[in-house]
């Protein structure tokens, strides 16, 4: 790893396994695909308690359940437009106006 905060190369090769093994079992087993017709987008039937590993939701009508769903997939999307727009202002002097204290060393967003 070139960067100071970057992790070690057996823990980002951990990583991106766990992702692929995620990735595998709802791109390519799980049918219908969530974007076809009948597919809903964070309905993953094959990793179910992954969404909820401890039953939160078991008890909680459909309605409902749809409505966490599409608040869930938001948040998630509202979230990493967030950090994605934190990490390129740190490139831009003056764009933030908090003080936010980013580690000395090359910028976090260098590798993209």
């Amino acid at each position: 790893p070139s960067h100071p905060l970057s992790p070690p190369c057996a823990a980002q090769a951990q990583i991106l396994l766990a992702i692929g093994i995620i990735e595998h079992q709802s791109e390519w087993k799980i049918k219908p695909h969530y974007m076809a017709a009948g597919g809903k987008p964070g309905d993953l039937k094959g990793l179910k308690s992954f969404w909820d590993p401890i039953g939160l939701t078991s008890k909680m009508d459909a309605k409902k359940l749809e409505r966490q769903r599409l608040s869930e997939i938001k948040n998630g999307r509202l979230a990493m437009i967030g950090i994605v727009s934190v990490l390129i202002a740190n490139n831009m002097p003056g764009a933030i106006p908090l003080p936010i204290a980013f580690p000395a060393g090359p910028s976090l967003v260098l590798p993209f």
